[in-house]
């Protein structure tokens, strides 16, 4: 069953006038793949916190090197070799 989502006029102005989006949109991805994304912005963001930390300990380096090697696999992350820089 689909949630409705009600708009203020002065939003659906704002969307539609403003922005140029159509307020009765539906969604293209699914419940499942939605959330997969999601957990992939997380982890990319996880990544980029990490990877940039000077002062890493090890269970920081651990989970950087699991996040990487994630991100390597779904083709987010091209070179191997950073991957395997991590320590």
């Amino acid at each position: 069953m689909q949630a409705m989502v009600y708009f203020f006029a002065n939003e659906q102005k704002h969307w539609f006038e403003g922005l140029g989006f159509y307020v009765d949109a539906d969604c293209i991805k699914c419940v499942d793949c939605r959330k997969n994304d999601q957990n992939i912005k997380l982890m990319q963001k996880r990544y980029q916190i990490l990877s940039v930390k000077k002062d890493r300990n090890a269970k920081e380096a651990s989970e950087l090197k699991g996040i990487a090697l994630e991100l390597f696999q779904l083709g987010y992350i091209k070179d191997l070799s950073k991957v395997n820089r991590i320590g």
